[in-house]
């Protein structure tokens, strides 16, 4: 998916900001513009299930970002690692079974949402069988 269009968010081009450009989790730093610029670029719409989320009570739309190999796995802070989410499509990461997980990857794949599912295997997150039928 083309992302060259989030480079600036309201004006703001990503990094002149001065709003501090990155956020520690307790195991090391990443970007917390990148997620919100993502989500701008998307609409607030699901990348999964293509539904626009809903309307806070800010006028903000509620959208989640998912890092699909997880930050606390080394997974990247990139485009290409961070999907957004609506919070029913993100829970199926943390509670999904396999055969749930497994049709969501390949979903991802066939939308060309995530490529790195060699990387998924590498960290555990998907076992050598899933990653077989991925690729199917």
């Amino acid at each position: 998916h083309d992302l060259s269009g989030i480079l600036t968010l309201g004006g703001t081009i990503l990094g002149t900001s001065r709003e501090k450009p990155f956020k520690s989790n307790g195991k090391g730093k990443f970007e917390i513009k990148k997620p919100a610029l993502i989500k701008e670029h998307f609409r607030h719409t699901c990348q999964l299930c293509n539904k626009r989320t809903f309307e806070g009570k800010t006028g903000n739309f509620y959208t989640e970002s998912h890092h699909v190999i997880p930050r606390s796995k080394n997974g990247p802070d990139s485009y290409n690692n961070i999907l957004i989410l609506c919070p029913t499509c993100h829970k199926i990461f943390d509670r999904g079974n396999p055969n749930v997980l497994i049709d969501t990857y390949k979903k991802m794949r066939r939308k060309n949402l995530f490529s790195d599912f060699e990387g998924l295997l590498k960290v555990k997150e998907i076992t050598r069988p899933m990653y077989q039928k991925i690729l199917k």
